[in-house]
């Protein structure tokens, strides 16, 4: 069988551009599908998704700065120079707790011991117990307590460095006499505002201070057990 192209090669050429053109407009139109696609899942993401995490993440801002703010003193923490600001007064109120021994050594007469030495600087209020030789000795130094002055560098005028002086407790065993003391003293004593702090006890006691360097007699072990009375004196 023989077939004949009767069409010119114009015609032809046109049939085939004709061809190509719709083979172009449909990958075109395949493309342009494609790409909305893409574009309506990127919006998604974007307005979608990605709006949601930052609605999240600016709540959670809120709720932290929110809890931040409510801090005390926020900008005394954040701040270096109020940091540095604080430490003269800090450095001013600490206790100079050093100083208990040697008042110690001015306040206790030869024939006192202790054995029991409790301070409590943020009430104020010490209490001390031990032995000596007899209820004479307890009640002198319950009045050393009472009477005692002290003076500051800055200071001359003497005050009182007990308060509120109670003999809580006292006994008599073998011979000696124990006794427990309560009291309150001044602040100024421990405070590191003032360079020198002076002790005064009545000349008519004889104490540490003044017969003898401190030594290991001054500490004993817990009073002897004995039969206690508890008064105010």
């Amino acid at each position: 069988m023989i077939q004949l192209n009767l069409l010119p090669d114009v015609k032809i050429e046109f049939m085939k551009l004709r061809r190509l053109e719709r083979l172009v407009v449909s990958v075109a139109v395949v493309v342009v599908a494609v790409s909305a696609i893409v574009l309506v899942i990127l919006s998604g993401l974007v307005y979608g998704v990605q709006k949601s995490n930052l609605h999240n993440l600016n709540k959670g801002i809120t709720e932290y700065k929110s809890q931040i703010v409510k801090t005390p003193n926020l900008n005394k923490i954040l701040t270096i120079q109020n940091q540095l600001a604080a430490l003269p007064t800090l450095d001013a109120n600490k206790k100079v707790v050093t100083r208990l021994f040697g008042y110690i050594q001015q306040l206790t007469p030869d024939n006192v011991t202790i054995s029991n030495l409790t301070i409590d600087l943020s009430q104020n209020t010490f209490m001390i117990q031990g032995d000596t030789t007899n209820l004479a000795a307890v009640n002198q130094y319950v009045d050393i307590y009472k009477f005692a002055k002290y003076t500051t560098s800055s200071d001359s005028t003497s005050l009182n460095v007990f308060s509120n002086v109670v003999l809580s407790s006292f006994g008599l065993s073998q011979g000696q006499a124990s006794y427990s003391i309560n009291a309150n003293f001044a602040p100024n004593i421990f405070s590191s505002a003032y360079s020198n702090v002076q002790i005064n006890v009545p000349s008519q006691w004889s104490t540490r201070s003044i017969t003898q360097l401190p030594d290991v007699k001054l500490f004993n072990n817990q009073p002897s057990s004995s039969t206690t009375t508890s008064g105010n004196q």
